[in-house]
């Protein structure tokens, strides 16, 4: 019969924990202890459990689901992993310096792209000449995004404007389907987001860079909105992106970026 080496096995003796006064605030001496020792103390940011280990006091924080979490150190703090997620159930994220929060009313994601699309990067150059009336330009002139926490973005869309003379205004404006129809924002088919942004007084090339902000939108919301254009005649604008060969247009470019919680003097959407 096998002998069952279990047997010799022997776990070595256990500690008992020593405890200090819950009083007392700091860690634990570094000559005080051996290894394998462990103590219970009360510090600055609640009850910490200490451990020491090949000569060096390490502490972990006791906490409830009711009770603040603060890791406090004079040293730095490396965090390694395969991924790491933030989800803040009240939508405030704060960025500090020094206990001072430098981040617009807690909303330290503002800046963040949210969405992103390009098209025409080494690719045939392609265009649209613009009509009359009010036309998504393409199906995939678009940008997906979710609503930040403040519900609170900026649209932008980059594109190049090759005109004729006649004086006459390009409109470009946003829509939250394929087919034209303006987004629902701040009221519904809001057509106070279709923006004069341009007017020729000759025939002129000119790069369009143009931007909305937009408010209202629901937190954790997927939005779809696509770009829309228009002139008051037609033959006037052709929009023209992308190229494979030297000296050809740049990319399309439409993103969506997160923007601050409003808060006066500092985010004012007016």
């Amino acid at each position: 019969m096998a002998r069952d080496r279990t047997r010799g096995l022997q776990w070595g003796k256990a500690k008992r924990p020593v405890t200090s006064n819950m009083n007392r605030l700091g860690s634990p001496n570094k000559q005080e202890g051996a290894d394998g020792d462990i103590q219970l103390r009360s510090s600055s940011i609640g009850a910490k459990l200490w451990a020491k280990i090949g000569g060096e006091w390490l502490g972990n924080i006791l906490y409830n689901t009711g009770r603040n979490i603060t890791l406090e150190t004079t040293k730095d703090i490396n965090i390694q992993g395969k991924k790491m997620t933030f989800d803040m159930l009240s939508g405030n994220f704060l960025a500090k310096n020094n206990g001072t929060q430098f981040s617009v009313a807690n909303s330290a994601y503002a800046g963040m792209i949210l969405g992103y699309t390009t098209i025409g990067i080494d690719a045939a150059d392609a265009s649209y000449d613009v009509t009359n009336a009010f036309v998504t330009i393409g199906s995939g002139h678009k940008v997906n995004f979710v609503s930040p926490p403040s519900g609170a973005v900026e649209i932008e869309v980059f594109i190049y404007s090759d005109g004729a003379s006649g004086g006459r205004p390009l409109h470009l404006g946003l829509s939250d389907n394929a087919t034209y129809s303006p987004i629902n924002f701040p009221g519904a088919d809001d057509a106070t987001n279709e923006h004069e942004v341009h007017t020729n007084d000759d025939d002129e090339e000119v790069s369009i860079n143009h931007r909305w902000v937009v408010t209202g939108l629901t937190a954790g919301t997927a939005y779809e909105w696509w770009l829309g254009a228009k002139c008051s005649h037609n033959s006037i604008y052709v929009l023209r992106w992308g190229g494979n060969v030297t000296e050809e247009y740049a990319p399309f470019i439409m993103r969506a970026t997160a923007l601050p919680t409003a808060v006066t003097d500092f985010a004012v959407y007016g």
